[in-house]
């Protein structure tokens, strides 16, 4: 896992519905198909996912937080249910998660 802090030195992917505006960091398209062990190598410092189902979610959830890193759902918990949410690095995670919007951790 990255130790980076600040957004705009953030390495950033996402497989998003829509781009997020607002967000003074850009996030781009993944340039591996499997972008989520690239944040647990360090490789990525966030991962935004805002699609798939359940069992897409569950494992890298249990695998990213192990790893050190954390992950938020899109109403503020971390619940695998809610269509995806932003994995990242502990030290980037609240940053990012105001950033997009999404509420306080609950």
């Amino acid at each position: 896992m990255s130790s980076t802090a600040s957004p705009p030195e953030a390495r950033l992917e996402e497989l998003a519905s829509s781009v997020r505006a607002g967000l003074s960091t850009g996030f781009r398209a993944p340039t591996s198909p499997l972008p989520l062990v690239g944040l647990v190598r360090g490789e990525i410092d966030a991962f935004l996912v805002e699609r798939y189902f359940v069992w897409d979610h569950a494992p890298w959830i249990l695998l990213v937080q192990e790893a050190g890193g954390r992950f938020s759902d899109p109403t503020g918990g971390s619940a695998a249910d809610r269509g995806g949410g932003l994995y990242s690095n502990a030290a980037l995670h609240d940053a990012l998660v105001e950033a997009l919007g999404y509420p306080a951790a609950r």
